[in-house]
């Protein structure tokens, strides 16, 4: 007898050698197939399996989506029947049937998996696993499939021994007064460094407590309140949130950079009634009719005060709270209290060994949640902290130079930035760490980090904002095959579970479930989805509650997670969590749009951007569309690229076909390819082409409308400071963005300094 081969349909497949697992003899191939279609929807978390069956002339690909709800006889029924009726019209190519997993049905059935991909240990327990499966199809006819629990007790066991760490800290800390604490160490030594500004602990501290006091006092801030905070990078940025948190309150952070519209419903969202600005960001907060501090005036005024506040706030009150982008066109601020943030703190410093020594390039936006962990770490642990200016925050060269000034040990950077950035890095001595987070890293970013910087450990963070920043970490080597988001941090418990919320095998995908001390009170003033997100715990052994990420990962053998991508449409674009459908209803509020889609895309070079097309009867600018979102969404929300049509793609259920928008080119190409002339003029052309993979650049064409962001600009300026050898700063590209003009002002630059080469050279001589 023939035997006959069952493949599981993948994209990624291959042709190694395979490993084989017998099977009770079995004359019922119905149910070997349906058992082995369940089975595989419940290793892949995936709404219907494809199965390839081989035959001499071409494969057979049949289609199955597992329906939760179905009963046993209904799922072996409907098999059997598309079985019998054919796979339809769906079209696979042939390589399908090297399929990483097969059931080969003959008179003794066998499981057979690709060595490569899988273990022998994995090879037996999926075996073991199909026979539960096989025996549950046995049983109960009237059974629904979502009773299939295919773990042992002992592989339960051994899931939740992963899943969760416990090391005992002191308990009732305060973010602040852990920097109190340090303070008291080491008072005299300098903690913060901004330009040619510098803050002891001691200062620090005495300054924190002058505001803390006048808030309270004067501006009737009370325990328990929230903070607006509006200001630029600073070492009087760190002097407000020490003492908004000194005062009692919790400080509620937003970009100067976001619309007014924006800022308004975080305020009001909150029910924040005192606002903290510097002069050059009160604009942003022009609308607000509560109390408004004006911190670069005021704060010179203040009267002397050296003594602590005596604010009564406990370890269960809100430290912060961070606006993340909304699934339902409105941002939605994470509260996170005191005692899930310092679980945090402490666990890092433990983690990184992070002690006076260290000093710290502080480079996330205190915005984004990147900058609460970067800041007390540092601060906590006694290191200095330095910030950068804004406007250069993004220059290479300017950051270099920065960590060669002051001996930088330590930073915290997205993996899309630190592409660009550990270039530079191997000439600024004594770093001794890297943190990446907020997206996924690449293996060819770990290469080059340990290529560039050897010795130094580069550590990948994963955790949302409703989890105390970090919820998981593992250390990248130079010999990692493979990049992995690591195993929980202290004291914190990380689930995969099936849609059951039950737990799912090793190597089976699932979404990601956190709990334990990090976990965030929930959202400000949205009881609802609240209750939508943070969910009572599955897990009986750790009662409680736990958060629904929305982030698909599994369990590798040796203990460590690998994130899989996410389940909803919210993405990570240069670090930032963005929900799409946010995009979409900011874009069909303008009166002329009738339909919108809003993609996550990358370009040729791999870079993430933000895609939109809008359907309109009539032709809209795409720059009005741009300046549209620009007052409503923050700035790194804002689609890099906009398409209006006449009407968008649909597919058969009447839905936006995002597959044929992924397909479409995005950047214009250039209407003047030939006309650069000058050698400048050709050189910076040919670099702008490849920077961003375009076959041709021209002399008019602008940079940005080719599908430049804020990372390429650094990219592009590196290059030209060492192919062109031109010394020339970030900000020339926005205020030059075609070739004609970018050249023009390198040339310009070059005869201004030719003279003073010459005049040096002759006094040298």
């Amino acid at each position: 007898m023939t035997p006959r081969r069952y493949f599981w349909a993948t994209k990624s497949n291959s042709s190694g050698a395979r490993i084989s697992a017998d099977l009770p003899e079995m004359k019922d191939a119905g149910l070997l197939l349906s058992a082995f279609i369940l089975l595989l929807s419940r290793y892949d978390a995936g709404e219907e399996i494809a199965i390839a069956e081989a035959n001499e002339n071409h494969p057979v690909v049949y289609c199955f989506p597992c329906i939760r709800e179905e009963t046993v006889s209904a799922f072996l029924a409907r098999v059997r029947r598309q079985f019998a009726e054919g796979p339809g019209q769906r079209e696979f190519p042939r390589n399908i049937l090297d399929g990483p997993i097969a059931l080969v049905i003959a008179e003794k059935p066998e499981l057979s998996f690709d060595s490569q991909r899988y273990s022998p240990r994995f090879a037996n327990q999926f075996a073991a696993h199909y026979a539960r499966t096989l025996a549950f199809l046995e049983g109960d006819g009237d059974s629904p499939l979502r009773q299939l629990d295919i773990l042992s007790a002992g592989e339960r066991a051994h899931l939740l021994a992963f899943s969760a760490t416990r090391k005992d800290y002191p308990q009732g800390k305060l973010l602040h007064g852990l920097v109190e604490e340090q303070a008291a160490r080491t008072p005299h030594s300098v903690a913060v460094v901004y330009g040619e500004s510098k803050l002891t602990y001691a200062e620090l501290d005495r300054d924190a407590n002058r505001l803390a006091k006048f808030l309270r006092d004067v501006l009737g801030v009370a325990t328990g309140d929230l903070v607006g905070l509006i200001v630029g990078r600073s070492e009087r940025m760190i002097v407000a949130l020490l003492g908004i948190l000194k005062a009692g309150a919790g400080y509620v952070p937003i970009n100067p950079r976001h619309p007014w519209e924006t800022v308004d419903y975080m305020l009001r969202n909150a029910g924040i009634r005192t606002v903290l600005v510097n002069s050059d960001t009160a604009a942003s907060a022009a609308g607000f009719q509560g109390e408004l501090c004006v911190l670069d005036v005021e704060f010179s005024g203040l009267p002397a005060y050296s003594g602590a506040v005596a604010a009564g706030v406990g370890s269960g009150d809100l430290a912060y709270v961070i606006y993340t982008s909304g699934s339902t066109g409105r941002p939605k601020g994470v509260g996170v209290e005191h005692r899930a943030i310092v679980n945090t703190i402490q666990w890092r410093n433990d983690y990184y060994g992070m002690d006076e020594r260290d000093v710290t390039l502080q480079m996330p936006s205190y915005a984004f949640d990147s900058s609460i962990v970067d800041i007390f770490s540092c601060l906590v642990s006694g290191g200095k902290l330095v910030i950068p200016d804004e406007d250069l925050r993004l220059d290479a060269q300017y950051l270099r130079s920065v960590m060669q000034l002051h001996g930088v040990t330590r930073c915290i950077v997205t993996p899309s930035y630190y592409t660009l950035l550990n270039r530079e890095l191997h000439r600024a001595a004594g770093i001794r760490s890297v943190t990446v987070a907020g997206e996924n890293v690449t293996l060819d970013l770990v290469q080059d980090h340990h290529r560039h910087l050897p010795g130094v450990r580069l550590i990948n963070e994963y955790g949302p904002t409703e989890n105390a920043v970090c919820s998981t970490a593992c250390e990248l080597t130079a010999t990692s095959t493979r990049v992995h988001i690591g195993t929980p941090i202290a004291n914190t418990q990380v689930f995969v579970l099936d849609a059951e919320l039950r737990p799912v095998p090793l190597e089976a995908s699932g979404e990601i479930y956190l709990a334990g001390a990090g976990l965030a009170r929930g959202y400000v003033n949205q009881p609802a989805l609240t209750e939508e997100r943070f969910v009572p715990s599955s897990i009986e052994e750790f009662p409680g509650r736990m958060y629904k990420t929305g982030d698909w990962a599994r369990w590798r053998e040796d203990g460590t997670l690998e994130f899989l991508g996410r389940v909803d449409n919210q993405v990570k674009v240069r670090g930032f969590r963005i929900e799409l459908n946010e995009i979409e209803q900011a874009l069909l509020k303008h009166p002329g749009i009738d339909m919108a889609a809003v993609l996550c895309k990358e370009d040729g070079g791999g870079q993430k951007y933000l895609a939109a097309y809008v359907a309109s009867p009539r032709s809209i600018p795409a720059v009005e569309l741009s300046q549209w979102t620009q007052r409503s969404l923050p700035y790194y929300m804002t689609p890099d690229v906009i398409r209006v049509m006449r009407k968008l793609p649909l597919n058969l259920n009447g839905k936006v076909d995002s597959g044929a928008l992924a397909k479409l080119p995005d950047f214009e190409r250039s209407t003047d390819a030939h006309s650069a002339s000058s050698p400048t003029q050709l050189a910076l052309a040919a670099l702008c082409a490849a920077i961003l993979r375009r076959g041709e650049v021209g002399a008019n064409d602008n940079f940005f409308s080719l599908g430049a962001n804020s990372l390429r600009v650094m990219e592009l300026v590196s290059r030209i400071r060492t192919d062109l050898q031109a010394n020339i700063e970030l900000l020339d590209v926005y205020a030059y963005p075609t070739v004609a003009e970018l050249a023009a002002r390198i040339e310009n630059r070059r005869a201004r300094e030719r003279p003073a080469q010459f005049h040096a050279r002759a006094a040298e001589a």
